[in-house]
């Protein structure tokens, strides 16, 4: 039990980054769009997504189980998959590199923003990098161990994956290599081949339950033009680097990569001179996403999320092989002092950037440390999810409901957000328009035909803060 105290609290930690004002947030965006509608056809529905049915059939069963769509019950099962998720990574690194590894790991992506972020919102990613984990701590095993159990669990984990997202599609290049050598070393290497295909036919098998009849309908060519982009959109190198830049500065605290990049560097050099199958399978499951996002000109967005899954790793082999230098100097106790502080001060940035909403971070200026962080005020910057997000929508639609206001509505909020919230029929033109002040959106400016028709009726105010305006037309 000692032993296992300091992954408890680790662990505890990251439920508490996740957990904590869970439902204070409106669904924000992309979630709207992944409650199951009750009333819609089963496969009709699954059929119409850019994605596999995971996340879909996530919240069809939190919908069944708790009578309808509530913003805390809905996230559970996120937060759980994003909780296990730091538990699964201390397991896998630990059977690898050693419990000093995993304890650093676990910290780090314990107090992540990019991965805790989704660790807070109804969105595959926290499934998704969970099945993640889970595929490679089998397949590292297979290739250590040679048994084959852990290929076939291997296999089912990456099928199960890409029946939420294509991201775990980045693991395969270093699964690919991990099985071949593998094979190269073996001495059974027929029985193995066999073996070999009937893992490939499970993976094909599991993910063909969805996909075989997703390919053959129409709307797949909106799919993978939506890839294509993602991946490959005909941007440049330095667009991606400029937006993913951009992005991460929202997600994580001014100091994080000035402590990260140089523990990276240094977990890439011990890494190489380890030399162990291991240790190279890492570093190629690192290169390969990265590349596959990075360098081919697309816009990745927050998909960035699965190079950090490789990428912390390598950065806690980095602290771990730099207090080891420091025990030789006998300096050790002193440095590990130090980075546990450093940590500890990445969990506080995420309590203060995801959990701490009186002010909302990146709606409105907020510092952290005396350093004024990046923030939406006046740019705009696409693929945000997981802050704190609260406008008082709930409170519009409760305005129609009970009647005081009757007839069609527009907004500047983005649209399946408003149509979910406000319970009324768009018109155009509409006899009320919902301007909502900080808009998930970003799209602040008031239409013309607003300033030329409408007045204004009353506002809706959130915590002080004055976040709605709604305006009536005028004959």
């Amino acid at each position: 039990m000692t032993r296992a105290l300091p992954l408890i609290l680790i662990v505890s930690a990251a439920a508490l980054l996740r957990s904590v004002h869970l439902g204070y947030s409106h669904f924000q965006g992309d979630e709207v769009t992944a409650l199951f509608p009750p009333d819609a056809d089963f496969a009709e529905f699954l059929l119409r997504q850019q994605k596999g049915p995971g996340q879909f059939l996530v919240t069809r069963m939190m919908h069944g189980l708790v009578g309808g769509y509530d913003e805390l019950m809905t996230r559970v099962p996120f937060t759980v998959a994003s909780v296990a998720g730091v538990a699964l990574v201390a397991a896998f690194v630990r059977s690898h590199w050693g419990p000093q590894v995993a304890l650093l790991a676990a910290a780090l992506m314990a107090s992540c923003g990019l991965i805790l972020a989704f660790g807070r919102i109804v969105q595959y990613q926290a499934f998704a990098m969970l099945l993640i984990l889970a595929t490679a701590w089998s397949a590292f095993t297979f290739a250590r161990e040679g048994e084959i159990k852990w290929l076939y669990a291997a296999a089912a984990t990456l099928g199960v994956g890409l029946l939420f997202h294509y991201d775990p599609v980045t693991f395969v290049p270093t699964f690919c290599l991990l099985v071949g050598i593998r094979l190269w070393r073996s001495t059974h290497r027929l029985r193995l081949t066999a073996h070999l295909v009937g893992a490939a036919l499970l993976t094909i098998a599991i993910t063909a339950t969805f996909f075989l009849p997703y390919v053959l309908q129409p709307g797949f060519a909106q799919v993978t033009e939506y890839l294509r982009e993602r991946v490959a959109g005909g941007g440049t190198v330095t667009d991606t680097f400029r937006s993913v830049r951009e992005l991460l500065a929202l997600y994580l605290p001014p100091f994080y990569f000035t402590i990260v990049g140089p523990a990276g560097v240094a977990g890439v050099i011990g890494l190489l001179r380890r030399g162990d199958l291991a240790s190279h399978a890492l570093l190629v499951w690192f290169a390969s996403t990265f590349s596959f996002y990075m360098l081919l000109g697309g816009d990745p967005r927050s998909h960035v999320y699965t190079i950090f899954i490789p990428g912390l790793i390598i950065t806690a082999y980095g602290l771990f092989q730099a207090i080891e230098l420091a025990d030789r100097a006998r300096v050790g106790t002193a440095v590990r002092f130090a980075v546990w502080t450093v940590l500890m001060a990445f969990g506080w940035a995420a309590w203060m950037m995801f959990v701490d909403h009186r002010v909302e971070h990146p709606w409105y200026a907020k510092s952290l440390f005396g350093y004024r962080l990046p923030n939406l005020e006046d740019g705009k910057i696409q693929g945000v999810f997981g802050f704190p997000y609260q406008r008082g929508l709930d409170s519009v639609g409760d305005l129609f409901d009970r009647g005081e206001l009757a007839g069609t509505f527009e907004s500047n909020e983005r649209v399946p957000m408003a149509n979910y919230y406000v319970h009324s029929r768009r018109g155009d033109p509409a006899d009320y328009y919902v301007y909502v002040r900080r808009p998930l959106s970003l799209e602040r400016n008031m239409p013309s035909d607003v300033k030329e028709h409408y007045v204004w009726l009353r506002q809706i105010v959130v915590d002080g803060r004055t976040t709605i305006d709604l305006y009536k037309r005028v004959p």
